[in-house]
């Protein structure tokens, strides 16, 4: 990220070097020495970096600012919605390249998927039905009909659906507008 490596090398603070170092991992005793306020030491330097994004970031992350919002979509609609989405990204990596920002490091995508309820899906009838994968309901008809019950209650299926949720993280000021792009 720094542009600078040698710059940045020497603005380690020396318990965090080990952690940065190419030739060899950690040890068990240098992780353990570690903690958040080192760390946030560390970050709390680089808001005097001479690398421009390092320092801008650093500063960003100190000023709190949520920065992120949600844009959650139906995975079940998996292919058309990733080429929408995409082009969607696109136009908001080309507004933040207008605006002299890189969107390498000013547009965060964190993705991950929401399951309200275990999804009901029974299986085939070919399959063997068991309690965990198949839900049987009688009517009080004489014949006694038997139905597997999203054949009965289809408000089932909405609240079973896996969503992809995707949230994005960018500068404060930008936020509405790429919010915008992306909806």
């Amino acid at each position: 990220m720094c542009r600078n490596s040698a710059t940045f090398r020497d603005s380690i603070l020396p318990s965090l070097k080990p952690f940065f170092r190419e030739d060899k991992e950690p040890t068990l005793q240098e992780f353990l020495g570690l903690t958040d306020y080192v760390v946030l030491a560390q970050v709390s330097e680089w808001k005097n970096a001479e690398d421009g994004i390092l320092s801008d970031l650093t500063k960003i992350f100190f000023a709190r600012g949520d920065g992120g919002f949600k844009v959650a979509f139906d995975s079940t609609d998996e292919l058309p919605m990733v080429t929408k989405i995409w082009e969607k990204e696109n136009n908001a990596r080309k507004h933040l390249q207008g605006n002299n920002l890189d969107p390498e490091y000013y547009l965060l995508k964190d993705e991950f998927d929401v399951e309200v309820y275990k999804p009901y899906a029974p299986e085939s009838e070919t399959e063997e039905m068991s309690p965990e994968n198949v839900i049987m309901l009688s009517d009080d008809s004489p014949e006694a009909n038997i139905r597997e019950i999203s054949n009965v209650l289809t408000r089932l299926k909405p609240i079973a659906k896996k969503l992809r949720t995707a949230r994005y993280y960018c500068p404060e000021e930008h936020k509405e507008v790429i919010k915008e792009l992306l909806s």
